[in-house]
């Protein structure tokens, strides 16, 4: 068996690793983000018949605009009079507005354009392949809104029901692009966006029926856990998410900016992408709209298998449906592994390695590392080097053969191991940002060789920075070379089962097992510094960490827990680490 040792990685970061207390530049992670490109020649959408305010659909033209700036190449800019644009989506088959495909050098200036998509099942903007790109400045909503809200008036706790009046300006229940089974969650009666205290973060419902005019009942997928749970005058929202479009999705691109962008509604994700590097995220804000009860319908910045991560900063989100920020990697499994390192991969939506589905081209490189993890132990059993790319899931490997102790093929009866490509899913800034009463993590974190620092949280359901892999989901990796860094937290944590789990804190690092939870693993993290933070309004605990190598605790300040929860012993906790150091 090749264990992974301390300082032997493959991938070794380029960045200093963690030393003691120093907390390296932001440009050590990763290339400062693009801000600005050199105009060559500009687009006028007014020129392709987009005209600002006139209640016409701007679509068509605005399409036009883009395409002609796209094979003008780089330098070209398309460029907005102030003003409303209303954009209708006419072809059916389209999940977005907008699609850039291939650009290079192309700059989006919004100039302070308001839009307004009438397309409530539609993104706004699907990139691919896109490089060295520019979207800023610009304002997006939706009418009707992605969502409906409503008051519950009744609730049938042997039917496992509630009945809810919709509001006036709020779309009902039977438009098309609702789906009958999507799901659905309570809202805070007094603040906007913020969860329930002790309700749970979501529930399905199975079935809906209209009642009367504006009354519908909600029969739930979920038993009805507590008689309080659902309570007669409970703010209640019910999304139209399922098979909608984000609000940019983003695939294949490298170094694409967002630049002072406020979007008040997404029917799923804001910023959403796979397969792309240094996609940057400046000056965002995902808002609730004045008189709404909450904001977009998804995560604000999701990201999945990046090679370089990205750099958000001085961000605002607000009353979200779903994390403000998640980062990780899909696990490869091996199908198979021949006696000269020949091996086949597949990815999986199970944790079992069931539900197959092949690899994206170019989703592992030559001279990319393997990291081999078995998630019951909560490490890294052995390393490989991918020496060829044979096909986009074959490859010839270094280092490892079919001999070597405990690696596992799918079928062999045992759960398989987590097969991460360690050299994506790393270099990243997330620094300057506000994230407050929305549902869920704040940063939900499964990355290496990056900052986390300076940003506010408050009023999260869940952790305002969970930093572990979620092996039954099943995604990744375990991290290494991480700085949280001068954050500020209060009032997180407070959704029911919060307070049940192992690992509730307002910071939190820790490993996962498929079977029990948690490992015993004390190096499945590593070089890991939580450095002048202040935590206050706590539940569960303000810090939590287990099963990190290379531990540093510095400044950290706790002030007093939440008065609504009983508080676990321990205001911070550090248990199954070695090399920790605490000051």
């Amino acid at each position: 068996m090749k264990k992974f040792l301390s300082g032997v990685f493959a991938f070794a970061m380029a960045s200093a690793m963690l030393t003691g207390q120093e907390v390296p530049p932001d440009t050590s992670f990763r290339d400062a983000p693009l801000r600005k490109i050199p105009v060559r020649k500009t687009f006028r959408v007014s020129d392709f018949g987009a005209v600002a305010n006139d209640g016409k659909n701007d679509l068509p033209a605005i399409q036009k605009a883009v395409a002609a700036a796209a094979r003008a190449g780089k330098g070209a800019v398309v460029k907005f009079d102030k003003g409303d644009y209303d954009l209708i989506q006419t072809d059916k088959s389209k999940k977005s507005l907008i699609y850039l495909n291939s650009t290079d050098g192309l700059t989006i200036d919004g100039n302070g354009a308001h839009f307004t998509v009438r397309s409530p099942r539609c993104g706004f903007m699907d990139l691919r392949a896109c490089k060295d790109t520019i979207i800023k400045d610009m304002t997006i909503d939706y009418d009707p809104i992605p969502w409906t809200e409503g008051e519950i008036v009744a609730v049938d706790i042997p039917g496992n029901s509630v009945d809810v009046k919709i509001r006036e300006s709020a779309p009902k229940p039977e438009a098309p692009n609702f789906i009958e089974t999507d799901f659905c969650y309570l809202i805070d009666p007094q603040v906007p966006g913020r969860i329930k205290t002790g309700a749970p973060n979501h529930c399905y419902s199975k079935k809906i029926t209209k009642l009367s005019d504006g009354v519908y009942r909600f029969a739930l997928k979920y038993k009805i856990p507590r008689p309080d749970t659902y309570q007669v005058g409970d703010r209640f929202v019910y999304l139209a998410r399922t098979g909608c479009g984000g609000l940019f999705g983003i695939t294949l691109c490298d170094n694409v900016s967002f630049i002072d962008i406020i979007s008040y509604a997404s029917p799923a994700g804001h910023y959403a992408g796979a397969l792309s590097s240094r996609i940057n995220v400046l000056g965002c804000k995902a808002l609730i709209k004045e008189g709404r009860w909450k904001g977009g319908n998804a995560d604000f910045l999701h990201l999945q298998q990046n090679r370089i991560g990205p750099w958000m900063e001085g961000c605002a989100v607000e009353g979200i449906s779903d994390d403000s920020v998640v980062i990780y990697t899909r696990p490869l499994f091996l199908k198979d592994l021949s006696s000269d390192g020949t091996a086949k991969f597949v990815k999986a939506a199970k944790f079992d390695g069931t539900k197959h589905m092949p690899l994206s081209e170019g989703e592992v490189r030559g001279g990319d590392t393997l990291g081999f993890f078995d998630t019951e132990a909560g490490e890294y059993i052995a390393q490989a080097t991918v020496e060829k790319v044979l096909s986009k899931d074959s490859f010839k490997l270094k280092n490892i053969t079919p001999e070597d102790a405990d690696i596992r093929v799918l079928g062999e009866g045992r759960i398989p191991l987590q097969i991460f490509n360690l050299n994506i899913t790393r270099d990243f800034v997330i620094k300057n940002n506000a994230f407050r009463n929305s549902r869920r993590y704040g940063i939900y974190w499964k990355g290496s060789n990056g900052i986390i620092s300076g940003n506010s949280f408050e009023g999260l359901s869940n952790e305002a920075i969970s930093v572990h892999n979620e092996s039954r989901a099943p995604n990744g990796p375990t991290c290494r070379n991480l700085y949280i860094v001068g954050n500020k937290i209060k009032d997180c944590g407070f959704e029911s089962g919060y307070n049940g789990k192992f690992s509730a804190a307002s910071i939190s690092v820790h490993s996962d097992s498929t079977s029990y939870g948690m490992t015993n693993s004390d190096s499945s993290h590593r070089d890991v510094l939580i450095k002048d933070n202040y935590v206050e309004g706590w539940n569960g605990r303000a810090i939590y960490a287990r099963n990190v190598q290379n531990l540093t605790l510095s400044g950290n300040k706790v002030g007093e827990p939440s008065p609504r929860f009983a508080p676990k012993a321990d205001p911070v906790k550090i248990e199954c680490c070695s090399n920790v150091k605490q000051n």
